[in-house]
């Protein structure tokens, strides 16, 4: 048996090799391999070619079951609508009202699906298409797939809105007129495509880690956490600091210096507290290693991109000093907050996930107890909030079972998507 080596090429050459040659590319959607035949094109016959019938339709079609006033099969009569119109499908494949029932044994397998479907007349006038409407007229139509969204998306896991046009793509009624679909549980495509964006984050994306508690070596060992590219610091108390010499393991295999990033004083602090980490001087000895980091200010409300992450320092009093907690994205952690002061609140409305301190069920001088943490939990209304920097008096089984609905106890591993 024979083997042949080939060394990979650089990227632009190996892909104009390949342009005019068979070869598969990868679908990064989906993680499927898809084969290119690049030979087709050459071909002296692609395909019969069908002109377009001239349509000629009335601006008011009285067979027509999506015209204003006309009567639908069901016997409703649509209004005299004269812009978009909205109505449940008559004939839906979802229903809000399907049983929930289950049949999960041997190789056949099913259950119940909740969902509802709506159809949306673009016009009154029979004879047009979407694109043949003017301006005023396709932006109410995108208004229209906006809140039916944003309703829809209150209540069901999906939604999805598309166009009904062309008897071959099965919609037998030239209306100008589309669906939207919203349904309780993924379509497969749609959950493979989340599945492999979330798999391409996981290995790409930007890694963050929020201060370096005591044992961080025994956490990352336990997450599985090898790479790390930024350090937020929100305060220099040793619980949140004491873990940043195991941090070496990190910065052994990078090129330069982990930025590390805090408030200003925060930073100076460690700098005096922990010198061979942050003093570009303090060589390590052959044969050794050092943490290496990098010290970035930050200030409260001036946003800073990372990778591709956008994080935002927000300022919170924690007893007579001040700590920041962070925003990136969807995602907020406050920490050893005492308070959330109006316009840091502010800054926290519409994160779909929240990360809060709560310490105690007495009240406490620097920290929010449990009855306070509730309370701003609320006030932020993200849709999941998992309290943190709880304490033995807290057992979490106890606590789960007693918090508001869309509030839980953290844990160790606890994995947070959005």
């Amino acid at each position: 048996m024979s083997e042949h080596h080939h060394a990979a090429r650089p990227a632009d050459d190996a892909l104009a090799a390949l342009d005019a040659e068979p070869h598969r590319r990868r679908n990064a959607l989906t993680g499927e391999w898809v084969l290119v035949s690049a030979g087709r094109t050459k071909r002296p016959w692609l395909g019969a070619e069908e002109p377009e019938p001239p349509e000629e339709r009335p601006q008011h079609d009285p067979g027509c079951y999506l015209c204003p006033g006309n009567t639908r099969v069901t016997g409703d009569v649509n209004p005299a609508y004269d812009s978009t119109f909205v109505f449940t499908n008559d004939f839906a494949a979802l229903r809000p009202d399907t049983s929930p029932d289950k049949v999960g044994t041997g190789l056949f397998r099913a259950e119940g699906t909740r969902g509802t479907c709506r159809v949306v007349c673009f016009s009154p006038r029979h004879d047009l298409t979407l694109a043949g409407m003017d301006d005023a007229g396709i932006r109410r139509v995108i208004d229209v797939w906006a809140e039916q969204s944003t309703e829809l998306g209150e209540r069901f896991r999906w939604v999805q809105v598309f166009e009904n046009r062309g008897a071959a793509m099965g919609a037998s009624n030239p209306h100008p007129h589309g669906q939207i679909w919203s349904g309780d549980t993924l379509p497969v495509q749609a959950e493979l495509e989340g599945a492999t964006q979330a798999h391409h984050y996981a290995v790409n994306g930007t890694r963050l880690l929020v201060d370096t508690p005591p044992e961080l070596r025994l956490q990352l060992v336990a997450t599985g956490i090898t790479q790390v590219d930024a350090v937020l610091f929100t305060h220099d108390h040793a619980d949140h600091i004491h873990g940043v010499d195991d941090l070496r393991a990190i910065t052994v295999r990078r090129d330069a210096p982990l930025p590390m990033y805090g408030p200003t004083d925060t930073l100076e602090r460690l700098a005096v507290r922990f010198p061979y980490i942050f003093d570009e001087r303090m060589k390590p000895l052959p044969g050794t290693s050092k943490p290496e980091g990098r010290a970035i200010p930050l200030r409260d409300g001036e946003r800073v991109i990372i990778g591709d992450a956008e994080v935002e320092p927000i300022a919170v009093p924690h007893g007579f000093v001040t700590v920041f907690g962070y925003r990136v994205g969807p995602i907020a952690y406050v920490t050893d907050a005492k308070s959330i002061p109006a316009g840091a609140l502010a800054r926290l409305q519409g994160v779909e996930v929240l990360v809060l301190n709560a310490l105690f069920r007495t009240e406490h001088p620097t920290h929010l107890s449990l009855a306070e943490a509730i309370r701003v939990a609320e006030a932020v209304g993200a849709p999941r909030t998992y309290f943190t920097h709880l304490t033995h008096q807290n057992f979490h089984a106890d606590l789960a079972a007693e918090l508001p609905a869309g509030i839980s106890p953290a844990y160790d591993g606890l994995v947070v998507t959005t």
